[in-house]
């Protein structure tokens, strides 16, 4: 994936970046940064892990060609803009960011499946692909589901949320408003 472009809002920030930018950084440039990200927004611009995986699926969908790749940004854009409520919470908006990285995920892989079918392809690389097809369809289903049912909660308050795992583990959530 392509390193993001980050245009630091003071001088002094991007000397911290520089400064830490490599691999033995010093402490006190680590915790001057830490604290710098801590007390405004820049941490999102290299930061946000969604965005990094929204890239990563549009760099190898579009193969490069650069109107695939804003079409596509704009989709999640405004797949995004659909599914948000003005009344949505933290937690709907980390459920709705979910659910547009798995419905680019899903259509990629659909999209990837039905290129392969076409040019002609082994039963085993045939076989794989429907796998990752059937993962990236229960992922965005899963995601789909969680969301409603936040929604149909309509929580507003603190809450906690306990997830079962495959094998019957759960794992606790706990959130605030």
């Amino acid at each position: 994936m392509m390193p993001l472009e980050v245009i630091p809002p003071s001088a002094e920030i991007g000397e911290l970046i520089k400064k830490t930018n490599k691999r033995e950084a010093k402490r006190k440039d680590i915790v001057a940064l830490r604290e710098a990200l801590r007390n405004t927004e820049l941490w999102s611009l290299a930061g946000d892990i969604a965005e990094h995986a929204v890239a990563r699926i549009v760099d190898g969908a579009a193969g490069g060609v650069a109107f695939v790749e804003e079409s596509l940004r704009e989709g999640v854009r405004q797949k995004r803009a659909e599914l948000l409520k003005d009344e949505d919470g933290p937690l709907e908006m980390l459920l709705v960011e979910q659910v547009t990285v798995a419905w680019l995920a899903l259509y990629t892989t659909q999209h990837a499946y039905d290129a392969t079918l076409a040019k002609g392809t082994s039963i085993r690389n045939a076989d794989c692909f429907e796998r990752r097809l059937n993962g990236a369809h229960r992922r965005f289903v899963r995601a789909c589901e969680a969301l409603a049912r936040i929604r149909k909660l309509g929580l507003r308050g603190p809450f906690q949320v306990n997830v079962a795992a495959d094998g019957g583990t759960f794992q606790q959530v706990n959130t605030k408003a």
